[in-house]
């Protein structure tokens, strides 16, 4: 049994026939209700309304299922209220020229005729009480949703929390519970306090490779060396692109020490916006190591790109050994 209401009044008075909470009770209504007890059919089809259809229609679809909108004989702010019993499918309501008003999913949603004989979509209103519709709400100011409460609003995606919103206005955005989420407050970017890994296309990405002090690599006199093993490989993005080079060595007379971070293998780069260095001074490595560290460059690309960091040196019969670091980090 549906039940429509229409005015109300102040005190209550019994309906025979129709049962209460308590069985053989019956139920009360206020004085002076006014609407319609209507009995409910469900249903499992597409229905076409004529005027003389019942105002209320209750459907368990087991596939999309659609209501044709009568027009003929129909007066202005003539209501409709469809009922979808199914969580899994929706219900379309056309207008007579089937043109789609909206998608009812689990719920209801009732349409008001805005002029008498309504044939297109504009001929017709819903009636929200503020409710979220699937397709768009039109409620002629701004929409608000949210809490009431002290807790936070979530969104999600694909049965995953994406939008997270806190009671005090801080926005996460991205899996909440897992790696990646940029967080937001105010005009901030909340760092990550968690200590867990920023995961690959997030800002703060780090790649870095190293060749460690232990296991320098010896080089030939005045010749460009590929120094790590492995390179550092670049995504598209915006990095922060820096590290540092080591010379290490036997010998008291090395000069013109070179090194660069390129991207080319085994020699420099044409590119300017690489960090490079150079020492012409000759110095005695044996006693003391020659370091360098190269300044951040910001590196922006459009495809991957592979960075190596070379180095050589001039010197005499005696050794040089290099070691060193590249760091990249995306910063967007």
């Amino acid at each position: 049994m549906a039940i429509i209401p229409g005015n109300s009044g102040t005190s209550a008075k019994a309906v025979d026939g129709i049962e209460g909470p308590t069985a053989g009770t019956p139920v009360s209504f206020p004085s002076g209700f006014k609407g319609s007890l209507i009995p409910e059919t469900v249903s499992d089809a597409n229905l076409t309304m004529s005027i003389s259809s019942p105002s209320v229609i209750v459907m368990n679809p087991t596939a999309l299922r659609t209501v044709t909108l009568p027009s003929t004989s129909v007066p202005a702010n003539y209501s409709v209220t469809v009922i979808n019993r199914s969580a899994s499918f929706g219900i379309e309501i056309r207008s007579s020229n089937a043109t789609l008003i909206t998608t009812v999913g689990l719920g209801q949603v009732t349409v008001l005729s805005t002029q008498a004989t309504p044939t297109t979509g504009a001929h017709w209103s819903i009636s929200t009480n503020g409710a979220v519709l699937q397709g768009g709400n039109s409620f002629g100011a701004a929409m608000r949703i949210g809490t009431n409460d002290a807790f936070g609003l979530e969104l999600e995606t694909n049965g995953v929390t994406n939008l997270a919103i806190s009671s005090g206005g801080i926005v996460t955005v991205g899996p909440t519970s897992a790696i990646g989420g940029n967080t937001f407050a105010g005009n901030n970017i909340v760092g990550r306090t968690n200590g867990s890994t920023v995961g690959a296309g997030y800002k703060g990405e780090r790649k870095q490779q190293d060749r460690l002090y232990a296991a320098a690599l010896g080089v030939t006199t005045n010749t460009w060396t590929n120094i790590l093993a492995t390179p550092v490989t670049l995504e598209p993005g915006v990095w922060l692109l820096f590290g540092h080079i080591g010379f290490r060595g036997s010998s008291t007379s090395v000069n013109n020490f070179e090194a660069t971070i390129s991207d080319v293998s085994g020699t420099f780069s044409t590119d300017e916006n690489l960090p490079y260095f150079s020492d012409g001074a000759t110095r005695n490595i044996g006693t003391w190591n020659l370091e360098h560290g190269f300044a951040p460059s910001y590196i922006n690309i459009s495809a991957s790109k592979t960075f190596y960091l070379v180095a050589r040196a001039t010197f005499g019969a005696s050794t040089v050994s290099c070691y060193g670091r590249v760091v990249g980090v995306r910063i967007a």
